[in-house]
């Protein structure tokens, strides 16, 4: 509160919308990108241990293909979040008539 007001009124009539597809994904999305650090932990311990013999070209492809899946998870998982902020409910932050001045141009 400040000021006595209150910042973020929820507007009337404003429901929030059924969840889908967003809160499964997000439920995956931890487990998912711990295997993946997992596994890409456990595959350079495999390399600079010497047990997995990769030519420098192939090292590479990997790491490629490895930081490309961590971009796409973070992306995936910014666009979850997005869709469930955008399914809540509605809120009005500072609702007051726009002077008509202004509204002319």
């Amino acid at each position: 509160m400040l000021n006595g007001m209150n910042w973020l009124n929820r507007l009337p009539g404003s429901r929030r919308a059924p969840s889908g597809l967003e809160w499964r994904i997000l439920r995956a999305y931890p487990p998912l990108l711990g295997a993946l650090v997992l596994a890409g932990v456990f595959g350079t311990l495999l390399v600079r241990g010497g047990f997995l013999h990769l030519e420098q070209q192939e090292l590479f492809r990997l790491l490629g293909l490895t930081g490309f899946v961590v971009s796409a998870l973070i992306t995936l998982g910014i666009g979850c979040v997005l869709v469930v902020l955008m399914k809540g409910h509605a809120y009005v932050a500072d609702a007051y008539p726009m002077p008509d001045d202004q509204m002319k141009d």
